[in-house]
């Protein structure tokens, strides 16, 4: 495991729940508009798995649940392992992947080890589209695949879009969530034009709060308990 931060305290990445945040190191994507540059080509000090679990058993009074972010986790090699020693602590485990793993995915939600997932839905699930926003050749069909194991896997998960005008328009946001539904919960994440991967995702364009509300109405039908905007 390659963990370059731990967010001791968190009261928003974790849906109703008051979270620990780890930061894991590294990601196969190369996304433009990445806001966490430093964990995909930065250099950083890594934490040893052992410390942030010690960390994490003296905090159990006041948290309860582990957020596994990155990054991408389904990178680390002994994820798995380090799974099952939080499930061991008794902590609820939200992770967030890219879909690019969805056999270590299927994996780990057969093995129990995660309560709940979140999924970032980064352009259109078509190739170009998709190999555009991701920054990378792939296959976006590995996507598909991860983005269906999660829907029917019978834990609670969301999918979300950073919603840039550049990579995706409204009419690709509902066409994802037409071939996947029904969803459960769906996140339109607002972009925030700086410390990006790239200094050209500065000049991308955010959707406006209109636009948001907007797309809310158009959404929600396509999902079990709505639209969230952030």
């Amino acid at each position: 495991m390659r963990i370059a931060h731990l967010e001791k305290l968190s009261l928003i990445d974790y849906d109703n729940k008051i979270s620990s945040v780890i930061f894991t190191y590294g990601c196969n994507l190369r996304c433009p508009f990445c806001h966490n540059p430093q964990l995909v080509t930065g250099e950083v000090s890594f934490i040893k798995p052992e410390d942030i679990l010690n960390i994490l058993k003296s905090r159990k009074r006041f948290v309860r649940a582990v957020v596994i972010t990155g990054g991408e986790p389904l990178l680390q090699k002994n994820l798995e392992s380090f799974l099952v020693q939080l499930k061991e602590l008794q902590f609820d485990i939200k992770l967030d992947t890219n879909g690019t793993f969805p056999a270590k995915l299927k994996n780990i939600i057969k093995r129990g080890l995660v309560d709940y997932i979140a999924l970032d839905l980064k352009a259109k699930l078509s190739l170009r589209q998709y190999q555009k926003a991701a920054g990378v050749k792939l296959d976006v069909n590995l996507i598909k695949e991860a983005a269906l194991a999660i829907r029917d896997s019978g834990l609670d998960y969301e999918f979300r879009t950073t919603a840039i005008k550049e990579l995706i328009a409204p009419q690709d946001i509902e066409y994802n969530l037409n071939v996947l539904k029904p969803v459960r919960r769906f996140c339109l994440q607002t972009f925030m034009p700086y410390n990006t991967l790239r200094k050209h995702a500065r000049t991308y364009t955010p959707y406006s709060e209109a636009e948001f509300r907007f797309l809310q109405k158009i959404l929600e039908k396509y999902t079990e308990k709505g639209i969230i905007l952030r």
